[in-house]
């Protein structure tokens, strides 16, 4: 089986990504950011420095060993910044959709930063690669009564 060859019209990162993105700061003390990250219901977020520079991605993960640590050592929680361990993998807005499922793959993260001359512009998460790929493949099998788009959509009340 060969791969369709055509990927023009499939969407790109700009028209996959949420501009509104949550952006914690790297000094931005660590209970707060593990606030934040459960009141936005996000299991990480792109960390900025004090002039809006991103320098990486908190995660839940990041959060929960830094308040053991804490925890059983007795010490100060810190800031997000002492804790960064996160990579931000980044992409232009003009990635395509198999591109950026390749590269999600290949660098195993949960969600890519749209970066356009050097700004945070944008987010994509897998959900939003799930969700663009089974309306790309339902749009090319629409004999479907039921397209894994809408299946999809049902369930997760896109």
């Amino acid at each position: 089986m060969t791969p369709h060859s055509s990927h023009d019209q499939l969407p790109t990162a700009r028209q996959l990504m949420t501009s509104s993105v949550i952006r914690l700061r790297a000094d931005l003390p660590l209970l707060e950011a593990a606030h934040t990250l459960a009141q936005e219901a996000v299991s990480g977020a792109p960390v900025v420095d004090k002039d809006g520079v991103l320098v990486g991605v908190f995660s839940e993960e990041d959060v929960m060993r830094a308040l053991a640590a804490a925890l059983v050592y007795d010490q100060r929680e810190g800031t997000v910044g002492e804790h960064l361990r996160g990579e931000a993998v980044t992409v232009a807005p003009d990635a395509g959709l198999v591109d950026l499922c390749a590269l999600m793959g290949e660098r195993r993260v949960k969600r890519l930063l749209v970066v356009d001359e050097g700004k945070l512009v944008g987010l994509i998460a897998r959900r939003d690669l799930m969700t663009a790929l089974a309306r790309a493949v339902s749009a090319r099998h629409p004999h479907l009564t039921e397209s894994t788009y809408e299946a999809l959509a049902r369930r997760w009340g896109l």
